[in-house]
């Protein structure tokens, strides 16, 4: 029972920390939820603010104890919890993938900020202030990415 808590808690920890990297949808232009290139996207001013109000949580756990077979069980968890991170992202916004190709190149500065809360967030949209966009004025579509 031990062992399959363990799967299961590093599973999820899997997908809650992993960060989406697919890219076949484009980003959108500010105000609509048409698929095309935003080539220069603001970002609210307070952005470091908002971030700041998460923080880090390192999640690991000792994996001595697994037989060889709990191991592969926890591998497959893992690439499941990449493949539901993935869908995820595409609910959430179709364009999603798009932007975010654009954005895990901003580093630094208010722009790294951005990519970090844009990870967070899961899209462009500040899920603490009400949907509101945090980056550039996109409008969020009825239905999202259903």
């Amino acid at each position: 029972m031990r062992s399959l808590t363990i799967l299961c808690l590093a599973g999820l920890a899997a997908l809650a920390c992993r960060a989406p990297e697919d890219s076949t949808a484009a980003a959108p232009t500010p105000g609509s939820t048409a698929a095309q290139e935003a080539p220069q996207m603001a970002v609210v001013p307070d952005i470091e603010k908002r971030l700041a109000q998460f923080s880090p949580t390192p999640m690991a756990a000792d994996l001595a104890a697994l037989s060889a077979e709990d191991r592969q069980v926890l591998d497959k968890l893992v690439e499941a919890s990449r493949l539901m991170n993935d869908i995820f992202l595409r609910q959430v916004w179709a364009g999603n993938p798009g932007l975010r190709q654009q954005v895990q190149a901003w580093n630094g500065g208010t722009q790294g900020a951005a990519r970090a809360y844009y990870d967070i967030m899961f899209g462009p949209w500040d899920r603490v202030d009400e949907m509101k966009p945090f980056i550039d004025d996109f409008r969020h579509p009825v239905g999202a990415g259903y």
